[in-house]
């Protein structure tokens, strides 16, 4: 049961901090559906305790794990995820966030406790697509020995690897048995790369087989998302250089410079 109260409000048992105190966080709600009647107890610690009501609900260590709810200590969220993943009930949903958040730590221990390998996030992404766009291949082999459902979750994962340039993972995925020739979801990846100026993922994706034209319309969907990237930059920018307060869009229109040649060179490739 709750231990003596802070500010009113019981803490948790399990995971305060080294000094057992705890500050209450007023007026934030337990972020699940749960019938939690507590606010948030945040360790001085930068550990997370949890009301003993909720048995562990998925609410805290995902908020943890996506940093909803950090302490504002450096890294706390993180070090609140790692201790939460050892309890929490909600181990699935927790597992794929874990990955999609760059968490790979939390998501062993998660992985470790039973989580399910063709987990979905509490976004609906699903643990398999995360583990494909990680610049290291670890988890999407690993998920891969395990048995994940690649024909469930191949199409999301090849359309997130190729919108963000990730050719291991594209190649990776291919030569697990995704069909990219002349097949739609080859042309739909052909036009996520486009859009995002991904000039070697494109090439790649053709030197496999992939055309737009194996979709109807895919060569106007690759030019019209090539020029809506774009616009979305440019409006950004004029936006931020409209502002009565300064703000720097160095960065904006570095990528915008970027996404210009791309564009130029991924049209002339797809004859656009």
């Amino acid at each position: 049961m709750a231990g003596a109260p802070v500010g009113g409000v019981p803490v948790g048992g399990g995971l305060a901090g080294a000094a057992g105190m705890a500050v209450a966080v007023p007026g934030i709600a337990c972020p699940c559906a749960c019938p939690c009647p507590w606010p948030v107890n945040v360790c001085t610690s930068r550990a997370w305790t949890v009301c003993p009501a909720c048995k562990g609900c998925g609410g805290w260590v995902l908020a943890a794990i996506t940093g909803r709810y950090a302490s504002g200590d450096g890294d706390g969220h993180a070090d609140a995820a790692r201790r939460l993943a050892g309890r929490t009930a909600d181990i699935d949903r927790a597992f794929a966030a874990a990955l999609w958040h760059g968490m790979p730590d939390v998501a062993g221990l998660l992985f470790e406790r039973g989580a399910d390998i063709d987990a979905i996030d509490h976004l609906g992404r699903s643990a398999f697509a995360a583990a494909a766009v990680r610049p290291d291949p670890v988890w999407l082999d690993r998920l891969v020995g395990a048995g994940a459902d690649i024909a469930r979750h191949g199409d999301e994962a090849l359309l997130e690897t190729a919108s963000r340039g990730r050719d291991p993972g594209v190649a990776r995925l291919i030569d697990l048995g995704m069909a990219v020739s002349g097949t739609g979801i080859g042309a739909s990846a052909l036009a996520a790369a486009a859009k995002h100026g991904r000039v070697s993922t494109v090439r790649l994706l053709m030197a496999r087989g992939a055309r737009l034209d194996a979709l109807p319309s895919m060569e106007r969907t690759a030019r019209d998302g090539m020029e809506a990237a774009r616009a979305a930059l440019e409006a950004a920018i004029a936006r931020a250089e409209a502002s009565r307060t300064h703000i720097d869009v160095s960065a904006e229109r570095a990528e915008l410079a970027r996404l210009e040649a791309a564009h130029a060179r991924i049209a002339e490739m797809l004859g656009l």
